[in-house]
């Protein structure tokens, strides 16, 4: 069995860069469950197979794949800590598999994404599950995480019989965090960011809200605490950019710039000239 075990974090939403930026105290670290596996199986037993299995234990499945073809998805039953065959006629589409010769190297790779499961063979979608998915299952899902704490995801795959692995790759979903603002009167309290869970925003014509490109760590609208007031007269609702205010056009992408002086110094003041581009 090949395993893969939480280590620093590479399962968690942090992006890599920008991380001295803000305080990560607030912003938070969260582990993803939705996650994409891949690897090239090559099997040189008569009886070989591969099993993939991805996710948390209410949302964990594994698939697995014969050499002669038989391809079985299966749900993890906490109750009874063990997986359950899900009948193909539940599936959305299963694809027929004929026998796989061996000493032939085959790509494989499974998904777990918005509940919904995913399994590829050298490029073919064969298996494609969509369980049930309420709203009650999702608010007892949430609970169930603020209870117990976050829940690391099991990755893993397993072989039977000789066969050789190449190319591993693990990926992890886009991550949008549920930011919280401090309150400029009492900066230990907080609330919900502007547009984030129990604080929608509805953007009229002509308004703009501003994302940056890292969910975890960017100042953008969801984490704006006060009104300019040159726009007080607009009575804008906290994060909203009125288009009068979006000048010229971009033509340049410079962030991120490269090279931090010190970890004191919040802004990397030294050009990374390789990554920049121009818009065209």
């Amino acid at each position: 069995r090949l395993s893969f075990k939480q280590r620093s974090s590479y399962l968690t939403n942090n992006i890599g860069y920008d991380d001295s930026v803000m305080d990560p105290l607030v912003r938070g670290r969260d582990l993803v469950g939705d996650l994409y596996l891949r690897t090239v199986w090559t099997s040189s037993s008569p009886d070989g197979a591969i099993s993939m299995v991805l996710g948390k234990a209410d949302n964990r499945y594994r698939v697995a794949l014969s050499r002669d073809g038989t391809l079985t998805l299966g749900v993890w039953v906490k109750q009874r800590r063990r997986f359950d065959v899900v009948a193909p006629a539940a599936c959305d589409f299963v694809k027929h598999i004929g026998e796989l010769q061996p000493n032939q190297p085959h790509a494989v790779a499974m998904s777990n994404v918005d509940h919904q499961v995913r399994f590829w063979l050298d490029g073919r979608m064969v298996l494609e599950y969509s369980p049930k998915w309420t709203r009650n299952d999702a608010a007892n899902f949430v609970a169930v995480e603020k209870k117990n704490g976050q829940e690391v995801p099991r990755v893993y795959i397993d072989v039977t019989g000789a066969a050789v692995l190449r190319h591993v790759k693990l990926m992890r979903d886009i991550y949008y965090t549920q930011m919280r603002r401090p309150d400029p009167a009492n900066p230990t309290v907080t609330f919900p960011g502007t547009g984030c869970e129990n604080h929608p925003i509805t953007l009229k014509a002509g308004q703009y809200f501003a994302l940056g490109d890292n969910s975890n760590y960017s100042g953008d609208s969801r984490y704006w605490y006060t009104v300019e007031p040159a726009l007080a007269d607009l009575h804008l609702p906290l994060g909203v950019v009125p288009q009068r205010y979006l000048l010229g056009k971009a033509f340049m992408v410079y962030w991120p710039a490269g090279f931090r002086i010190s970890n004191h110094v919040n802004w990397a003041l030294i050009p990374n000239v390789g990554r920049m581009r121009f818009i065209r």
